[in-house]
């Protein structure tokens, strides 16, 4: 990354609380524990793809031969012009982070069930122009354009128990997640909004 854009301010919170061993909760053999937690956070990532130094130009490169002169009387030349352009821009991708959670115990503990949602909004991303047209004539560095989000649900149950000195537990989880595209740097037709990748799915 160029000067100014090395270092970032990432803060993150969570917090959570036991409201079974508050002074209020009836103490019982069906509901043991409860526990909610919560958390927030921003993420940083600087591995993002790209050269090593997209924030410099490349200074220029090959491109074949240039012909001069007519059908008899040709002359070639070895040509050189301007490579990637350069981003002096080019900075941390970011991933703000939400989770929200459960934790039960049931049945004198024998019983462990865990509920989770989350959210997950990243920016940033590092892409290429798709608006940009041909005429423009300039190889151009990708940029930091694109965002994104997810969210999803996750369950845990866990059972455990013993036959005399046999001690035993089983174990199963769930998720659902989906995720969706809010903003590609994409050309689109009118009448052709379907084939956008934007508003979908990755």
């Amino acid at each position: 990354f160029p000067e100014g854009k090395r270092f970032g301010y990432l803060p993150s919170y969570s917090g959570s609380w036991i409201v079974s061993n508050e002074s209020f909760f009836p103490k019982n053999d069906i509901v043991n524990f409860v526990k909610l937690r919560a958390s927030y956070g921003e993420v940083g990532n600087d591995n993002i793809g790209g050269a090593r130094f997209l924030y410099l130009p490349d200074t220029w490169k090959t491109d074949g031969s240039y012909t001069f002169g007519d059908l008899n009387n040709q002359h070639t030349i070895s040509g050189a012009d301007e490579a990637t352009l350069g981003n002096p821009d080019v900075t941390w991708e970011v991933s703000k982070e939400m989770n929200l959670a459960i934790e039960l115990h049931l049945f004198k503990s024998k019983v462990s069930l865990t509920y989770e949602y989350y959210k997950n909004n990243r920016s940033n991303i590092l892409s290429y122009r798709g608006t940009v047209p041909d005429i423009v004539q300039a190889i151009l560095p990708p940029y930091n354009l694109g965002r994104m989000s997810s969210w999803g649900h996750n369950v845990e149950f866990t059972y455990n128990d013993n036959f005399g000195d046999f001690n035993f537990y089983v174990r199963g989880n769930g998720a659902i997640q989906k995720n969706k595209i809010l903003f590609m740097d994409e050309a689109v037709v009118p009448s052709l909004k379907y084939q956008a990748a934007t508003g979908h799915p990755v």
